[in-house]
């Protein structure tokens, strides 16, 4: 018997046009109802997310979700059970990283902050439905929960990957959220551990937990689970690691397809 299921957003839950299929809140409502923890988890920052659970009425002021890609894990009335952050000297480090490669550099300090305008901002902006704050230099913030580069470029996104590892070392956990999305979080926060803090938190094993996503920084999380699944348009090296592939892709209620089997099924 599955106890909680964790499921990432984009490419997973929400279709390509940002909308949920029908038949993923018909079965997430009834699995709640059956007493399954229902928890969103995603890269996405947490006001983000919250405008995406309106559209999932019977999650509850208690209930859970985990945002900022395992970075911080709370109740939807704002309770935080766990937070990570990029402390000061290191964050000063990364932005300094990501300009002398020439990328648009994003953080995170109670909500997104950005130091200059850039199409490639505007359209993250409209994919999350939340908008920037800006300043008038990232070198003055104290923290930051993550930190995203955004670009299109591959050839200078991995060679700052690279930089970043030489500079860091296992500090940091270093990712792509998105093809065009390189993201940094502390060693400490991925989905992996953050649903397993919110499992044991909940007294759940392991064996009891579902995991559903798409992309790499799933993995952990699809690793962790006792029912780890791809999503059928997910990156094939995910598809590769998890118990089971979804028939249906993002688009075709592929999560409603493992809840009516795993759970409302059992």
């Amino acid at each position: 018997m599955y106890r909680l299921i964790a499921i990432d957003l984009d490419d997973t839950l929400l279709a390509d046009d940002l909308s949920i299929h029908p038949e993923n809140v018909r079965t997430l409502r009834l699995a709640k109802e059956k007493g399954v923890q229902v928890v969103l988890c995603s890269g996405r920052e947490s006001a983000s997310m919250l405008r995406i659970m309106k559209e999932l009425p019977f999650l509850e002021e208690n209930d859970y979700y985990i945002s900022y890609n395992g970075a911080m894990v709370q109740t939807v009335s704002g309770e935080i059970l766990w937070q990570d952050k990029i402390t000061e000297k290191s964050l000063k480090k990364m932005i300094e990283l990501g300009r002398k490669h020439e990328l648009i550099v994003q953080c995170y300090s109670d909500g997104l902050v950005v130091d200059t305008d850039d199409d490639r901002i505007t359209k993250y902006e409209k994919n999350t439905g939340i908008g920037s704050r800006r300043i008038d230099d990232l070198m003055n913030l104290q923290y930051s929960i993550k930190v995203l580069f955004n670009s299109e470029d591959k050839v200078k996104l991995e060679n700052l990957k690279a930089e970043l590892e030489q500079t860091f070392g296992e500090e940091y956990h270093y990712f792509y959220s998105k093809p065009e999305y390189l993201e940094v979080l502390y060693k400490t926060s991925n989905k992996g551990l953050a649903v397993k803090f919110l499992a044991e938190y909940l007294s759940i094993p392991a064996e009891q937990v579902i995991c559903i996503g798409d992309s790499f920084n799933d993995s952990y999380m699809i690793e962790y689970a006792g029912l780890g699944v791809a999503m059928k348009n997910a990156n094939w090296q995910v598809q590769k690691i998890a118990d089971v592939v979804t028939e249906n892709t993002n688009n075709e209620g592929g999560v409603a397809e493992i809840v009516e089997k795993y759970i409302l099924g059992s």
